[in-house]
């Protein structure tokens, strides 16, 4: 019998999501180009940033 596998959850860091929150708020985010996240949190953060204004 074939059973699936689920991938693991990866695990968040609460604390360092709120810094990152609020150092793109504060206009102060440097996001670290080799690193996927930050780019999607940067783009994100920033189309949300240019639509609100």
């Amino acid at each position: 019998m074939k059973t699936s596998r689920t991938p693991a959850q990866p695990e968040f860091d609460g604390a360092k999501i709120e810094a990152i929150q609020r150092a793109i708020q504060q206009g102060t985010f440097k996001p670290d180009a080799n690193r996927i996240a930050d780019r999607l949190l940067a783009n994100g953060n920033w189309r949300r940033l240019q639509q609100s204004h």
